[in-house]
């Protein structure tokens, strides 16, 4: 009998130390488990983040203004209209100031198109690398993954193509002919290299989680 409760009791033992073995460990503070802490990143990591990001958007936001503004007026005409012919008050006032009367809706429009771009980008990458909030809805809700997953290849798709089409226009109003391959190729390296300005955006968010 007592063989028998020594054996249990060491059982029991066991187990209890193969539950603490298994149990996770979590960060306490205070006697609570806290959850979201983040590492804080080197100061040379920062700043090349920074300088890069100080060299590159304008250069996208130059692409944006020059390319995507001609592709966009130039499949909606409408938006080729200028900022001071605009039915709204103070409109007229833009043709007072050098450049700024040379600003239509198409640049206004490509300006906000980068924001929502670079913003779907690196919503994207932040899903693919399972910080995103709809995937985890694929099971409970898979309507509206689909929904919200259209809705961004849409407005990506449209990107490019707007980009293509003020390409294409560049290339055929040059003082020499381009070989027809130039806007595509284009076209392909934009559209990638927005993709890894995107996930380089969304890596650098996430490196310092713990």
């Amino acid at each position: 009998m007592l063989d028998r409760l020594r054996k249990m009791s060491e059982m029991q033992q066991a187990e209890m130390q193969q539950a603490f073995v298994r149990a996770p460990v979590e960060p306490v503070m205070d006697g609570r488990p806290v959850t979201g802490l983040r590492k804080r990143r080197p100061l040379g990591r920062r700043m090349v983040y920074w300088l890069a990001n100080g060299l590159l958007m304008p250069l996208i936001l130059t692409l944006y203004a020059v390319i995507v503004a001609d592709g966009l007026a130039l499949l909606v005409p409408v938006m080729a209209m200028r900022i001071g012919r605009l039915p709204i008050p103070g409109a007229a006032l833009a043709a007072n100031y050098d450049g700024f009367d040379r600003v239509t809706l198409a640049h206004v429009g490509s300006m906000l198109l980068f924001v929502v771009v670079t913003w779907l980008y690196i919503r994207i990458f932040d899903e693919l690398q399972g910080f995103g909030s709809v995937a985890k809805q694929a099971a409970k809700n898979p309507a509206l993954v689909y929904v919200l997953t259209g809705v961004a290849l849409t407005i990506l798709g449209a990107d490019a193509l707007l980009f293509y089409a003020g390409m294409t226009a560049k290339t055929q109003s040059g003082w020499t002919e381009s070989p027809s391959y130039v806007a595509p190729l284009a076209t392909l390296l934009y559209t990638a290299s927005l993709a890894v300005i995107g996930y380089w955006h969304s890596e650098y968010k996430h490196a310092d989680k713990v």
